[in-house]
């Protein structure tokens, strides 16, 4: 699968120094739809200004709930978890959208501008966390 980074939607959960430093490459690489969620009103902020195209405090609701809301119930393509709170771990692949049937999801890996699906069954989601 070619990548077009202009069209992916990438959510980033966790904005400490190695969530900001997704953020950072997202933009450089020219993602331009970017959903930030974290804990802390003033770095969603942060976030916000330097050019996550949404922000979500996941203390206020359901966050998950807010990126169907956001995704129009697609999910997001790519999610960078970046807290290692076995929450946040859960809920990055509840993001995710589903592939084909809805049956798997998975791990993309890139390498240049492509990109590799490696499929995850149901049955181990939890337990990667």
């Amino acid at each position: 699968m070619s990548l077009n980074r202009s069209q992916m939607t990438l959510l980033i959960s966790g904005l400490g120094s190695v969530g900001f430093s997704a953020l950072f490459a997202a933009l450089s690489l020219g993602v331009k739809n970017i959903i930030a969620v974290d804990l802390v009103d003033s770095r969603l902020e942060q976030a916000k200004s330097f050019g996550a195209s949404h922000v979500i405090n996941a203390r206020n609701g359901d966050p998950v709930a807010e990126v169907m809301k956001i995704t129009q119930d697609a999910g997001v393509r790519y999610a960078i978890e970046c807290t290692g709170a076995p929450k946040a771990c859960r809920a990055a692949f509840l993001y995710w959208r589903s592939r084909h049937d809805g049956s798997d999801r998975g791990v993309d890996l890139a390498h240049g501008n492509r990109i590799y699906g490696v499929p995850f069954p149901h049955s181990i989601h939890c337990r990667l966390c």
